[in-house]
């Protein structure tokens, strides 16, 4: 399912990602490119639900603009793992999966060899931007406590 538009404007965040390697904002999977890097995928969630997010267990989430900063160094680089992002239903292998089925997706910023660590230090630069679930994404991270932002309420 591609994403939605839903009032999202990328040039209000375009900014807090100046620093980062070619930082692009998409919304069609066949114009991002096959590099590794990092992404930011962009959600919008509604209403407030509390879901189980895997071994983290229930968190509880409010409405709102969220960010969720993830790498892909693997096989097909970016555009790959973007793929699997941007389409509906699939197993449940990462923190995202969970949260993923109760928001529209928006888009996603690509960073060409960036870093999801950086990529998550710039979102939460973002004046009003705040972690809402520790170790969101980040279980295997020592330098974040979450890779899920929440943007903007």
């Amino acid at each position: 399912m591609p994403p939605e538009n839903r009032g999202y404007r990328p040039d209000r965040h375009r900014g807090y990602f100046s620093g980062s390697s070619g930082a692009t904002f998409h919304i069609d999977i066949d114009t991002i490119p096959e590099n590794k890097g990092a992404y930011a995928l962009i959600l919008s969630l509604d209403c407030e639900i509390e879901c189980v997010v895997g071994r983290l267990g229930a968190c509880h989430f409010h409405p709102g603009i969220y960010g969720y900063a993830g790498n892909a160094y693997g096989s097909g680089g970016l555009r790959a793992r973007l793929r699997r992002h941007f389409s509906s239903g699939g197993s449940t292998h990462w923190h995202i999966d969970y949260l993923k089925p109760a928001t529209t997706l928006l888009g996603a910023w690509v960073f060409d060899q960036g870093c999801e660590c950086d990529v998550t230090e710039a979102m939460l630069s973002i004046p009003g931007a705040s972690r809402p679930v520790d170790g969101f994404g980040a279980s295997d991270c020592r330098r974040c406590r979450s890779h899920l932002v929440l943007l903007e309420e």
